[in-house]
């Protein structure tokens, strides 16, 4: 149990740069280049699930089955992250304007919408990348 925890708990580690970085360029996108929240999402993941795979297959989990080449086991995440981004993005493109449009918010949040809603979808995709990740690296 305590290997498991520590496991999820390295993971959360790396995921937390990855997050960095996608929540880095997801803010320029939609700050200043104004792309929508969906593009933006996507865009911004492209970068953090790369770095997220290559750390996590060398530092937190180790494949089970080193005849298969990393390259095709991101080859497969990748596959599932555009899969998972186009279902997070359309989410987050539907909660955002839900907002925009039936509430009224104070102008601190309203003027951050984006980056709020970004905020409130990154438990799913993290939880989501963390079973999917341990499945591939280790089953693989």
């Amino acid at each position: 149990m305590f290997k498991k925890l520590l496991l999820f708990l390295s993971f959360v580690a790396v995921s937390g740069i990855g997050w960095l970085i996608d929540f880095v360029v997801y803010t320029i996108l939609v700050e200043y280049v104004k792309l929508s929240v969906f593009v933006s999402n996507i865009a911004s993941a492209l970068p953090a699930i790369t770095f997220v795979f290559l750390a996590s297959t060398n530092k937190v989990f180790k494949s089970t089955n080193p005849r298969i080449r990393l390259i095709y086991k991101y080859f497969v995440y990748f596959g599932y992250q555009a899969l998972l981004l186009l279902l997070i993005s359309w989410l987050a493109q539907f909660i955002y304007d839900f907002i925009y449009h039936s509430m009224v918010l104070p102008q601190s949040i309203s003027s951050n919408l984006a980056l709020w809603v970004k905020v409130l979808i990154t438990p799913i995709t993290l939880l989501a990348n963390y079973i999917v990740m341990k499945t591939l690296i280790e089953k693989l």
